[in-house]
């Protein structure tokens, strides 16, 4: 017994070591998520193509579980490759005009606001407020276009760090091969060090729990992921074909990216939408603003809950909480990772819940909340 409990140590000792050893470097959570980074690019991977290798395995039928990963991957780097082949430079050329038109977006920013003004009697009366107003402009202009041409040049000069992310990429596909390749294994041998650490109705209830977080959350983020990706490729259809603006795929791709975030999304992503497509042409930015309001709509109340398809049901009051204090805490990452993790804890309080109580008869006071 005592030869068990020592060999038990000896991991828990060496985890301790290894945190104790970053604990007391200088920026030491950096380094370990920086050391981590590939490890958990390459589980994100195969969280990802998971259920792909399942749809080749059991729709398809294909009984070789190499020849499935080998088919998931080259859908896999089909589909990077169109994004790198295609999409990319149609993405630069619209960013490189769109800096090119800064300057007359920003005069016609301008225009609007003395225009609007007009009479400075209506903010007190002096015009200071107009002049301080259009004081305001020119530094945010002056900043703003000095930020995305800082922006390409680090893009085009730190070639070092594209290199290593491109290492950091190829070490995360290899890691996410190798677990699809043993996911059971994985399974089996989570399985087995439960019961090996707890009795057995406790390990029951731990594995239960592990399966519960890894069906929900993974299929929320899989779910979330494949609708942004289509509410954005909608609003690129809209920002061309309807709208008809003059950076379509720029439009597209904040309105995509940000719909990741609930409640927030929308706002952050259609605002500068709409605010650039205004300046461009008044007509122009109303229809705008009707199209991302109508679309916000549209994902909310069909297209995700139809992809997603699982309901967590997690109260809009704890998911703005979350994000007021993810985005307060880590910025514009915790702002996009607060819904999974609180998606997460929801899973684990609720299998831990139903666990307490199925073999109670308990009636909640309020049945229908």
């Amino acid at each position: 017994m005592k030869n068990k409990n020592f060999f038990i140590l000896i991991p828990i000792f060496i985890v301790y070591v290894i945190i104790f050893r970053f604990l007391y470097l200088e920026n030491g959570l950096s380094i370990i998520i920086k050391i981590c980074l590939p490890i958990f690019l390459g589980l994100f991977i195969a969280v990802l193509l998971n259920p792909l290798l399942i749809f080749f395995q059991y729709k398809v039928k294909i009984k070789s579980r190499s020849f499935s990963i080998l088919l998931t991957y080259i859908m896999f780097f089909g589909i990077i490759s169109i994004i790198i082949t295609v999409i990319a430079p149609s993405i630069i050329h619209n960013l490189s005009l769109l800096l090119k038109d800064l300057p007359k977006l920003f005069f016609s920013a301008n225009r609007y606001v003395s225009n609007l003004i007009g009479n400075y009697s209506i903010f007190g009366g002096t015009e200071s407020f107009y002049f301080t107003l259009q004081e305001y402009l020119f530094n945010f202009a002056q900043k703003f276009t000095s930020l995305l041409t800082t922006f390409i040049n680090i893009a085009i000069g730190h070639v070092i760090d594209i290199f290593a992310a491109v290492w950091d990429f190829i070490l995360a596909v290899i890691i996410s091969v190798y677990i699809l390749m043993d996911k059971e294994n994985f399974e089996n041998w989570f399985y087995k060090l439960c019961h090996s650490l707890f009795e057995k109705k406790y390990a029951d209830d731990i594995v239960y729990i592990g399966y519960s977080l890894n069906k929900n959350v993974t299929t929320f983020i899989i779910g979330k992921l494949l609708d942004s990706i289509l509410i954005g490729f909608i609003a690129f259809l809209g920002s061309k074909y309807i709208i008809n603006s003059p950076y379509p795929l720029i439009d597209g791709l904040i309105v995509g990216v940000t719909n990741v975030i609930p409640y927030f999304g929308a706002f952050i992503g259609g605002v500068p939408v709409t605010l650039v497509a205004l300046l461009n042409n008044p007509t122009k930015g109303i229809f705008m603003a009707i199209f991302i309001l109508l679309l916000q709509q549209f994902d909310g109340m069909i297209l995700g809950p139809k992809i997603i398809g699982i309901r967590l049901s997690i109260k809009p009051i704890i998911i703005i909480i979350s994000i007021i204090i993810g985005g307060g805490l880590f910025g514009i990452i915790g702002m996009f990772l607060a819904t999974p993790i609180v998606a997460l804890i929801k899973t684990s309080a609720d299998a831990y819940i139903n666990i307490k109580l199925k073999d109670k008869n308990i009636h909640l006071p309020h049945e229908n909340i």
